[in-house]
């Protein structure tokens, strides 16, 4: 067999096949079937002479690898075409570069307009047909993307390309490679060959039309509206526009577009009639345009737009600094004239009347001002005329009024004193820019409205002494009164702002303060000595105080004397000794004088002197006592007091002193000490110190011990007992040492000198207990001792089978004692028929013991042995084992042609999903037994090569053992054939062209059911049928000629699929005219 290809581009690769004998003569018959290395067939054919051409499906470009087979048949053996430059493992591969389809582009310009360049571009093939897909992109002459990929439709695209000025654009139009066709660019014929890619397009500008409307005529402010449109008559979105003198041509103003419009200003400053051209400028993109006018009677006039300029009319404003003045103040008038457009102008005369009194005056700064002062105390009326210029018309203000009047004054007040008989005030008056008034008179009025003083101003400020007799609040009014210059005030409150009381002026009169002296005829006395105190008090003037009180202070307690002309006199006899302070106060005169203390003054009183003796009664520890003897320097008994006896460790111990004596308790330790002994003093005596010696013996002591009652095992026991001193006395706070079975423990007593210890036991049998006490630097030590017995604990146990499997089979043993609580330690035994001993620890009362039984039923020992806290105990109990469940789930066979092998596989499982090995399994496959076994990870398998095709039955078993339960699993693959089609054409005629489609199985046996497809050379299905009985009949829309086909079974659930070539010849149809007669023609 050898092959050459004829044709290697997409969608039409196509190889001639030609097959000889051994001598090289043409094998007559046969088939031939072309593949890819999958063994999935690309096309089929039958032999003509020893030769087939075979169209290859392939809809990408690049390489292709090819199997094509001559089939052997009764005749012939079969064969490969062969790739002599091949390596040996590929020499059956046929290889074909398969290549992309070439194109060709074209391109027509369509508008060359600027801003609407459009170009038409077609992309065919080498058949001259549109191609069905790509884009197609534009560049300029350097390259650079004008336009993006734009999509083909249908073989064409119209693309608009941006032009951003007018003349030749140089473009290059590229249809784009892509996985099925080749590039392609559009060619200029008559360009030279460095540029035959290059597309001229000369691109015009825009027409445009330009319209005018006059908005405003008057002069300073001519205005035009100017609207541009291109030929669509949308806005034109650039460019300037100039106004020019219709005469000289010379350009008056331009500006530039916005969204195709602009509104004009002509600079125009008088008035007359004004002839302008106004004209659209040509540019880059677009032509120049003129405004026309409809109404001109000639043609050199209908360019030109004619405006009737006329003034403006102006507006005038007034306005007055103040419309109220007083008499020698200013008025200034002043405003501002504005033209038409409401600008402002700036230059001009301007006649301002005041009252029948004309002023003219020059717009200066954009503003006119008249500064206009009164002469008299009246009401005027002012109005303002700007007299008009060129290209303004005059304007009269508004009229405006103003009033000139008394100057107003403002009076204010302040306090200079506020005591009584000196309340005195300052007041100011001035005008209302501050200055003080040059005359006028101030009155102060009650709030009766009487007068309670007046008094003349000098230089705007007066000083006034208002005449009060008691302290308190008081309410005035302060008047400036009117004259023929100054309108009147009152003084105001700016406390009481706003509201009717704003003009009552508060005063707080205040009580004069008073001023008091001390002093002591003698400041160093004994308690019980006479001291006589005396001192003066004057009032807020310095003034004797002629009459009143006065209070002394002497260590807090208060005595009241006279004052006499001023001056006192207190005599007091001293009680306590120390620094005492006294101090004097004037109690003041209601409403006229506030009290006064004076500072003060310190009298020291010296303390008696007394004497110390002491002797000691008792000499143990708690028993011991020094009685303390106090008197005075006389001997006679001190009665009050305290005596503080201090130990050499800084131990004080204090007792009262009574009729002379204190009797000191003294908590000393055995031995011999030195201490002091000190009179504390009091008000009345000094504090006194001597030392004596005082020795003191140790205590004896016992310690009881209770009886101790027997237990069990765990239990608490009480160890209690009590420590008491010689004389019977409790002793609290003392450490006992209490040891059980050796091992000690630390108590302390309580108050009531008692010791307890609770003690939980762990240890059975009997139990030695020993009580200590060791002493300390009072007391002497003590000791005692006893015994008490203690038992094990008894247990309960609850034998529980777990699992009944063999391999999964264990015995839970609860232990728990006589209450139920889990025993936490201890070993449980289970022994079994033959004497084996299987031991578990108990864990929280439980002990769970496996047994390796096998299946069947025995009787077992279940013992706890017991532990220095409970009993030993044995049961018995009865174990029933059973087999184990299996199960042998099966591997998803894949499904395969006849032939082929399949391999059968699984595990073998218990039911803990654990695996079983050696274990002989069954395999039985359309009921023919084969037999295998498990591997060391529970797994078999069966390789299997198929015979039978169609549905294939599966069953694997286990058969089980002594352990393990027999199980079974089965499953289905399917077992496909190889078909055969065979084709004949049965209508030939264009719209009744038909085949039928005979498929046979490899056995030759007609495939029952399945579809047909057909398919032209370019992968176009034309037809397609349903198989029944191994037939189907197929209708095929195709064209007259000669047609290359490709008929594919597609296969069924228990057959492949299969595909063949074949030329069939479609005939036209016959045609036939008639002619019907007219009739009735004259």
């Amino acid at each position: 067999t050898s092959v050459e290809i004829l044709n290697t581009t997409i969608n039409n690769v196509t190889i001639g096949v030609n097959v000889t004998n051994m001598t090289f003569d043409g094998v007559s018959t046969g088939s031939v079937v072309v593949t890819d290395t999958s063994g999935k067939i690309l096309a089929n054919g039958q032999l003509t002479d020893s030769y087939v051409e075979l169209q290859i499906p392939a809809t990408t470009s690049g390489e292709v690898e090819v199997i094509v087979t001559y089939l052997e048949n009764d005749i012939y053996l079969s064969s490969n075409a062969t790739n002599s430059s091949a390596t040996p493992s590929k020499e059956n591969i046929t290889v074909i570069n398969v290549t992309k389809l070439p194109t060709t582009t074209s391109v027509e310009i369509l508008n060359t307009t600027l801003g609407n360049v459009t170009i038409g571009v077609n992309v065919t093939n080498m058949t001259g047909n549109l191609v069905d897909k790509g884009s197609v992109v534009v560049y300029d002459e350097d390259d650079n993307v004008l336009v993006d990929s734009t999509p083909l439709v249908n073989g064409r695209a119209n693309i608009k390309v941006p032009a951003m000025i007018g003349g030749e654009l140089d473009i290059r139009v590229e249809y784009q490679e892509n996985d099925y066709y080749y590039a392609s660019n559009a060619t200029n014929s008559s360009a030279i060959p460095a540029r035959e890619n290059i597309t001229v397009i000369n691109v015009t500008k825009m027409p445009t039309t330009t319209t005018a409307e006059v908005l405003n005529h008057t002069a300073g402010n001519v205005t035009v509206h100017v609207v541009v449109t291109n030929m669509t008559d949308d806005f034109v979105t650039s460019g300037k526009v100039a106004v020019k003198d219709s005469t000289t041509g010379s350009v008056l103003t331009e500006k530039a577009l916005t969204n195709g419009t602009a509104n004009i200003t002509i600079p125009v400053s008088n008035t007359d009639t004004l002839r302008v051209i106004v004209e659209y400028q040509e540019n880059d993109y677009y032509y120049a345009s003129n405004a026309t006018n409809s109404s001109a009677t000639s043609p050199g006039d209908e360019n030109i737009t004619v405006i009737d300029v006329v003034k403006q009319n102006a507006t005038i404003t007034i306005a007055l600094n103040n419309d109220s003045i007083v008499i020698g103040d200013s008025v200034v008038i002043s405003g501002v004239v504005r033209d038409g457009q409401g600008n402002t102008v700036t230059s001009g005369r301007v006649l301002v009347d005041v009252d029948g009194n004309q002023k003219t005056v020059s717009i200066t700064d954009s503003k006119y001002t008249l500064e206009y002062t009164p002469t008299e105390i009246a009401n005027y009326t002012v109005v303002a005329t700007y007299l008009g210029n060129d290209t303004v018309n005059n304007a009269t203000s508004r009229t405006l009024r103003f009033t000139v009047g008394k100057i107003p004054t403002k009076t204010s007040v302040s306090i200079i004193n506020t005591t009584v008989g000196n309340v005195t005030i300052r007041v100011n008056v001035t005008n209302t820019t501050d200055v003080n008034v040059i005359k006028g008179n101030i009155t102060v009025y009650d709030m009766n409205g009487n007068a309670l003083v007046n008094k003349s101003l000098t230089d705007g400020t007066a000083d006034i002494v208002i005449p009060v007799e008691h302290d308190g609040l008081i309410n005035v009014i302060v008047s400036y009164d009117e004259n023929d210059l100054y309108l009147s005030s009152n003084a105001t409150n700016s406390s009481a702002a706003g509201t009717p009381s704003e003009e009552v002026i508060v005063i707080d009169v205040a009580k004069q303060n008073a001023t008091i002296t001390i002093r002591i005829d003698d400041d160093n006395v004994t308690i019980g000595d006479k001291v006589t105190l005396n001192g003066v008090v004057t009032d807020g003037m310095g003034n004797p105080v002629k009459d009143g009180n006065v209070t002394l202070s002497i260590d807090g307690v208060n005595y009241t004397t006279k004052l006499n002309n001023g001056r006192y006199t207190l005599e007091n006899v001293t009680s306590k000794a120390g620094i005492i302070t006294i101090n004097a106060t004037y109690n003041g005169k209601e409403g006229v004088i506030n009290p006064a203390t004076s500072t003060n003054v310190n009298l020291t009183v010296n303390k008696k002197e007394a004497s110390v003796s002491a002797t000691q009664v008792g000499n143990t520890p708690g028993n011991t006592t020094l009685e303390v003897k106090v008197t005075d320097n006389d001997g006679n008994p001190v009665n009050e007091g305290n005596v503080v006896v201090t130990l050499p460790n800084g131990t004080s111990v204090t007792a009262p002193v009574v009729n002379g004596t204190a009797l000191v308790p003294l908590d000393t330790t055995p031995g011999t000490v030195t201490v002091n002994v000190t009179y504390n003093g009091t008000p009345t005596y000094d504090k006194q110190t001597t030392s004596t010696s005082v020795s003191t013996v140790k205590l004896n002591t016992t310690i009881p011990l209770d009886k101790i009652k027997d237990v069990t095992y765990g239990d608490n026991v009480t160890i209690h007992g009590s420590l008491a001193d010689q004389n019977g006395r409790d002793i609290a706070n003392a450490n006992i040492t209490i040891t059980v079975n050796g091992r000690k423990y630390n108590t302390t007593t309580n108050k009531a000198g008692e010791y307890t210890l609770s003690y939980t036991t762990n240890v059975s049998g009997v139990n030695n207990v020993t009580v200590s006490y060791a002493g300390d630097n009072i007391y002497n030590p003590a000791g005692n001792n006893t015994t008490f017995t203690v038992n094990k604990k008894e247990v309960v146990m609850d034998v529980q089978q777990k699992g009944n499997q063999s391999g999964n089979t264990s015995i839970e043993v609860k232990v728990t004692d006589n209450e139920g609580r889990p025993v936490k330690n201890g070993t449980v035994i289970v022994t079994l028929p033959d004497g084996t001993n299987v031991t578990a620890p108990v864990v929280n009362g439980t002990a769970v013991v496996p047994l390796n039984t096998t299946p069947g039923t025995i009787k077992v020992n279940v013992t706890y042995n017991g532990t220095g806290e409970y009993d030993k105990k044995t049961t018995s109990a009865t174990v029933t084992t059973a087999k184990i469940n299996t199960t042998i789930p099966t591997n998803t066979i894949k499904n395969v042609t006849i032939g082929e092998k399949v391999t059968i596989s699984g595990k073998l499982l218990d039911a803990n999903n654990r695996t079983i090995s050696n274990a002989n399994i069954t395999v039985k496959v359309n009921n023919k037994s084969y037999t295998t076994t498990t591997n060391g990870r529970g797994e078999y398998s069966l390789s299997y090569t198929t015979v039978d095709s169609g549905v294939n039955n599966v069953t694997v078993s286990y058969a089980g053992n002594k352990t393990y339960n027999p199980s079974s699993n089965s499953t289905t693959f399917i077992v496909k054939v190889n078909s055969t089609i065979k084709s004949k054409q049965t209508g030939s005629n264009v719209g009744n062209t038909s085949i039928q489609v005979n498929i046979t199985d490899t056995n030759g046996n007609k495939v029952p059911n399945g579809t047909v497809t057909v398919t032209d050379e370019d992968g176009n299905v034309i037809g397609t049928g349903v198989v029944r009985n191994g037939t189907a009949d197929v209708k095929l829309d195709v064209p007259a000629g000669k047609q290359n086909i490709t008929i594919t079974y597609n296969g069924n659930d228990l057959t492949n699929p299969v595909t063949m070539k074949q030329s069939i010849t479609v005939n036209k149809n016959n045609a036939k005219i008639t002619i019907e007669p007219i009739e009735n023609i004259t």
